[in-house]
């Protein structure tokens, strides 16, 4: 299996991986390494962003800030979890009127 991501000689395998060594960099390192990883995955922004869930409220506010993006649901709000679960609902309500399934289901 090859890695997902190789940058100045450094392989990381997760996107968490990628998210951590950009916490790290600030300035020019930041940008190429922000830019590099785009470059190979065009949603990797909305990936970044969505991972960014699952930090604290405020390192996913600095991911979001280094990596420029956001949450897809959740922009750059970062929602409590009581918010979080509401949001779930109301999305799954929507698209049960709609007839829209969960994948997988019948």
């Amino acid at each position: 299996m090859s890695d997902l991501f190789t940058w100045r000689g450094k392989e990381f395998r997760r996107i968490s991986d990628v998210i951590d060594e950009g916490l790290k960099l600030e300035g020019p390192d930041l940008d190429d390494l922000v830019q590099s990883y785009y470059g190979k995955y065009p949603n990797g922004p909305h990936n970044v962003g969505y991972c960014s869930g699952y930090y604290s409220p405020e390192t996913a506010a600095l991911i979001q800030k280094k990596f420029r993006t956001a949450h897809p649901i959740f922009g750059n709000t970062q929602p409590t979890p009581e918010e979080a679960f509401k949001k779930g609902v109301e999305m799954g309500t929507e698209s049960s009127r709609r007839g829209i399934s969960p994948k997988g289901s019948k």
